[in-house]
């Protein structure tokens, strides 16, 4: 089993004592079902505490979602909460989905989002070369998109077939860019608290 840094509810067993000596989970923070066990996880690895991850395990939950409570979701009560805690911990674990290939695949979504609005009216504004030039590289972020993601791609063409794993290479690609986005938007906020923060430090020495 290897180690790891984050705890997962879903599939997972803690000693009882370890649990309640950490703090458990923390309730105030996560009200809502969100990355409590995430935190927690982070709380055990900084106690020293080791998380072992089977990979060999598999569960299958039963829910129902559609796109509105899926986004708000993993935007609200997943993206959001674990950016800050990325942001406030000074931590960023490669399990999960924060991984090396993970992160490469938002750089590349989030490349691929810039470059698409200027394919159109590229034959205006850019010579010939310069719009060949934008499509090639669209088509070759596409191809390492999908060799970087290639084994989910293949588990989705096993359960369900070609045209299924096709259909969701846009939703992947939708579901790194609101993510990147919304760890762009919590760091402009930790940036600003941190600055507003300083101004008040120095502002109160001023002042005393």
């Amino acid at each position: 089993m290897e180690e790891a840094i984050t705890f997962w509810a879903g599939c997972g067993a803690i000693r009882k004592g370890i649990f309640l000596a950490t703090g458990g989970f923390n309730e105030r923070k996560y009200p809502h079902p969100s990355i409590e066990d995430i935190e927690l996880g982070l709380r055990l690895w900084q106690k020293h505490h080791p998380v072992r991850l089977d990979k060999r395990l598999q569960v299958k939950h039963l829910k129902h979602w559609n796109w509105f409570t899926l986004l708000k979701a993993d935007i609200l009560y997943r993206a959001y909460p674990w950016s800050n805690l990325i942001l406030e911990s000074s931590i960023l674990p490669d399990d999960l989905n924060l991984q090396f290939s993970h992160r490469i695949s938002a750089i590349l979504a989030g490349t691929l989002v810039v470059l698409i609005p200027f394919l159109v009216p590229a034959h205006r504004w850019f010579p010939s070369p310069t719009v060949t030039l934008i499509g090639f590289a669209i088509v070759l972020i596409m191809i390492l998109f999908v060799i970087l993601n290639r084994h989910l791609y293949q588990f989705f063409f096993r359960q369900h077939g070609f045209a299924f794993a096709l259909f969701t290479i846009p939703w992947h690609l939708f579901y790194y860019c609101y993510s990147g986005v919304t760890f762009a938007v919590c760091w402009f906020q930790y940036k600003l608290k941190a600055l507003f923060s300083f101004a008040k430090e120095v502002s109160g020495k001023g002042i005393g």
